[in-house]
């Protein structure tokens, strides 16, 4: 008998896309209902449920080159953030850049944990990018800046670490890229999806942590070699 237990993995999109459909239609069908008897307390329920009905559905139709669309999560971003810390110290000048940066959570993350370095968000998506743009300016956050635009086309040549949480399919094009691109000693953090082996040299990692969260979650540690 095997008494390993058993993890927890992230569901995945077929199933986020599943219950996100059926939330969206008990949603709408409530907010019919709620037409019927209008008030102050019906009114306000009606706006916040068009709310999640625009983002449910926003993120159905227009999901960003199948990316997960759930942000990293709390304990892998302070982690991520510690890890870079580590590796920033004694350095003047230290720029990052998050290759799918989504809404700016973990981006936010890294620019309070590390106020003297440079931080990069590359996002495809426009409602996304428009979210982390507003929140970075909310909070007022001088190191951050975004690009609306394709992560495979940012020049990464002087970028001391890469951070991406990106599709298992995207994860090894970034890192075909990456390995083309980054100067030696740069460090690179992979959530949940591994670099795969003999993508122009092997991308070995040199630390892989892992969180129970509830869901399981993997952070792999890279470090570019000499070319």
């Amino acid at each position: 008998m095997n008494d390993t237990p058993r993890k927890l993995k992230r569901p995945g999109s077929w199933l986020i896309d599943i219950v996100s459909l059926v939330v969206v239609i008990y949603l709408c069908f409530v907010s019919v209902r709620l037409t019927q008897h209008l008030n102050a307390a019906t009114i306000l329920l009606l706006v916040f449920f068009s709310y999640v009905i625009l983002r449910l559905g926003y993120e159905l139709i227009f999901r960003r080159m199948k990316v997960p669309t759930y942000a990293t999560g709390f304990y892998e971003r302070r982690k991520i953030a510690e890890l870079l810390r580590t590796d920033a110290r004694g350095r003047d000048n230290y720029n990052i850049i998050d290759l799918g940066s989504g809404r700016g959570e973990l981006t936010r993350t890294i620019a309070r944990a590390l106020p003297q370095a440079q931080v990069a968000g590359v996002e495809i998506s426009p409602l996304p990018y428009a979210i982390s743009v507003f929140m970075a300016y909310f909070f007022g956050l001088k190191n951050i800046h975004y690009q609306h635009g394709d992560l495979m086309v940012v020049d990464c040549s002087a970028i001391d670490a890469v951070v991406m949480y990106l599709s298992d399919e995207l994860t090894q094009k970034a890192g075909i890229k990456l390995r083309r691109e980054l100067k030696p000693g740069a460090i690179v953090i992979a959530n949940d999806f591994p670099l795969q082996k003999g993508n122009l040299g092997d991308w070995q990692p040199e630390n892989v942590l892992r969180f129970h969260t509830p869901f399981e979650a993997v952070i792999y540690v890279y470090r570019q070699s000499g070319r």
